[in-house]
């Protein structure tokens, strides 16, 4: 997705915010804010060096942006500040009663790794899918929306990432540059939603939000997983759904491994770099524009988005309508 500015505010978009100025700069400069013409591209670049370490001192001039094969110049860079919305969503289908307190605990701990400035949406889905908190910024109602999710029904996975890529998107931003994300945690395959995968992937390819996927005991040759062909169905959505919007798929083998998944999430998203460019492809032709970015230091690891539709719809579509699927989850 591509966010519209006001034309008065291109020349504060051009103003890049680099992260390498003095904490007490940083503090002191707002970023960028725009109104509603202009058309800004922008990206979550998580940055990595080959043992996994996340690299955060990067600077303007480390970084080249190509849309479709053609240099693109930036006109937001900034680290750190960006505030961040994620949507926290927790399987409590019957399977997961055994895994529930881990699963809980887990979550925790990415919430209170969050800043002052971020906010997170609590949701639990099973054949249903239900908001248990809103977005906010306390801590508090965030773990109490956790500790009340309880494990019952099937599992409606579709259902509830449209969903909750609907409820990001509806987000207001005040014209600040924002990341946004979804952290979504199951342990099978979808059974129930009336999705399919592929408008759930059309779907994600259409918003500005990175997701991060754990499928919790559906590692390969694991020996607590789902059947074998389920257990691939799952594997597959959640991989290709997360390398579409420049996220993550983790198959943690036990609960063991599962608070270290968060961790690494949480730590992602604190030091991600907020990338932003106007295209120099004025055409509105509604056609998928692929975007890479490299870096210039070598030896590092960059996962971002895709790409994005030169149409830039507001809200992301399916077949069925919205108001008709929000009704038969919640059911």
């Amino acid at each position: 997705m591509i966010k519209r500015y006001r034309t008065a505010a291109l020349a504060a978009a051009a103003i890049v915010v680099s992260s390498s100025v003095s904490g007490e700069e940083r503090a002191a400069r707002a970023l960028p804010r725009f109104g509603t013409d202009v058309e800004v591209v922008n990206l979550s670049v998580s940055v990595a060096d080959t043992g996994r370490r996340y690299v955060g001192d990067l600077e303007q001039k480390d970084f080249t942006i190509l849309e479709d094969g053609v240099p693109q110049e930036l006109s937001v860079f900034d680290q750190h500040r960006a505030p961040v919305s994620v949507s926290i969503l927790i399987d409590c289908s019957l399977s997961m009663q055994p895994n529930m307190a881990m699963v809980q605990a887990a979550a925790l701990r990415l919430v209170r790794a969050l800043r002052p400035v971020d906010s997170a949406q609590i949701v639990r889905f099973n054949h249903r899918h239900m908001v248990v908190q809103e977005f906010t910024s306390d801590q508090a109602l965030l773990a109490a929306g956790i500790q009340s999710i309880r494990p019952e029904g099937a599992t409606g996975l579709y259902n509830a990432v449209y969903l909750s890529l609907r409820d990001l998107a509806r987000q207001p931003t005040g014209g600040e540059v924002r990341k946004r994300a979804v952290v979504l945690l199951s342990d099978g395959a979808d059974t129930t939603s009336l999705l399919s995968d592929d408008q759930v992937l059309e779907a994600a390819r259409r918003a500005e939000v990175t997701i991060y996927a754990v499928g919790l005991g559906i590692a390969a040759g694991s020996a607590s997983a789902v059947a074998v062909a389920d257990t691939g169905r799952a594997r597959h959505f959640l991989t290709a759904l997360t390398n579409e919007t420049g996220g993550q798929p983790f198959f943690p083998r036990g609960l063991s491994e599962l608070d270290g998944v968060y961790d690494r999430i949480a730590r992602e998203l604190s030091t991600q770099y907020s990338l932003g460019y106007i295209s120099k492809n004025a055409s509105r032709d509604g056609k998928w524009r692929k975007v890479v970015v490299h870096s210039a230091r070598g030896g590092l690891v960059l996962r971002h988005r895709a790409g994005y539709f030169a149409a830039a719809a507001k809200r992301v579509r399916a077949r069925l309508a919205p108001s008709a699927l929000r009704t038969a989850t919640s059911q």
